[in-house]
């Protein structure tokens, strides 16, 4: 940058540092203008940069001499203004008023010495407490808070401004109560209209088909039972050698099954009557009685008893059984 710009941008600093000071503020006149200071907005539609530029300014300084020169504050943006003008004017001017209204001495009447000392114990004491609590000590005054109200109504252009209060009325507040609902009430509710169902009709589940009651007899059938029990004696009887005598002396054991049952499995060529499967159906077994612990004396004499008559009774039917094979089934077991 050459010199003598470089030597007018100082000067112009320095007189506008000189145009802020108390002495030749009062020279200095003020205007509403409109600012040159401008920000580019994209068009929405074409997304492209118009020509028209929008003007966002706060505070412009014009300078005038042998050239007209002017200076358009607007550093930051404007986000920023409003922090800036509370900082530096707003709670400025609150602490000041408090001070003018709390002093015992009329402000203008103070030395240099003692304004300066009020004013420094007014920051002081707003620094400590806080800004809040300091702002409201500062509009609790009666005269302060009512000043202000009048002036700004004033300035506003109200046709009833407020008075100006030194002494108000302290008001009679009356906090409303609650009304007592009992706990033990429950709250009733409306009943809700009925609504018709419009659907397929739920079947009876008391009335049964003949497929549900033959399925039903076929499920409490006792050959079930007698299946699992003799599935279970197979598997937990471990393999062992047959003997041909113990087979004799214990009999056949034929499973009992229902008539129905016996018709389905033997087929339509297996048709029996009545009378004949009576004749032909084994009596139960009966149950075995617990026997009594005896030497082995007489458990011989015994068992060589039993074996002769069990023989005798096996020669004289002339039916001899073979080795006892295990029962076949085309289900696999669990």
């Amino acid at each position: 940058m050459p010199a003598p710009d470089n030597a007018w941008r100082t000067t112009a600093l320095l007189a506008l540092s000189q145009l802020h000071s108390s002495g030749s503020l009062a020279d200095a006149t003020f205007e509403i203008i409109a600012s040159t200071y401008s920000v580019r907005v994209a068009s929405q539609e074409t997304r492209e940069v118009p020509l028209k530029w929008e003007n966002w300014q706060d505070l412009a300084f014009i300078l005038e001499g042998p050239f007209r020169w002017r200076w358009e504050t607007y550093q930051l943006g404007p986000k920023s203004s409003a922090d800036i003008l509370s900082k530096h004017l707003i709670m400025p001017l609150i602490s000041v008023t408090h001070l003018a209204f709390a002093s015992a001495d009329p402000v203008s009447e103070l030395s240099e010495a003692d304004l300066q000392g009020a004013i420094d114990k007014t920051a002081r004491t707003a620094r400590r407490t806080g800004i809040d609590t300091h702002v409201k000590h500062a509009m609790s005054k009666p005269g302060m808070a009512s000043a202000i109200s009048r002036i700004t109504a004033l300035m506003n252009g109200s046709q009833s401004p407020p008075n100006i209060t030194l002494d108000p009325e302290l008001p009679q507040i009356n906090v409303p109560s609650m009304p007592h609902v009992p706990k033990s009430v429950p709250k009733q509710r409306e009943a809700s209209p009925d609504v018709e169902m419009i659907g397929e009709p739920v079947p009876d589940s008391s009335r049964h088909t003949p497929e549900v009651q033959h399925r039903d007899i076929r499920k409490d059938s006792p050959p079930a039972a007698v299946q699992s029990e003799t599935e279970s004696e197979d598997e937990e009887s471990p393999v062992r050698p047959v003997d041909p005598m113990e087979d004799v002396r214990d009999g056949p054991t034929p499973a009992i099954q229902p008539a129905d049952v016996h018709r389905e499995e033997s087929g339509p060529n297996t048709q029996h009557s009545d009378a004949d499967s009576d004749s032909v159906r084994p009596p139960s077994r009966p149950h075995k009685k617990p026997r009594s612990v005896t030497s082995s004396s007489d458990e011989e004499d015994a068992g060589g008893t039993r074996r002769g008559g069990t023989a005798q009774r096996a020669s004289a039917t002339g039916v001899r059984r073979g080795a006892r094979q295990p029962l076949r089934r085309g289900a696999k077991r669990f």
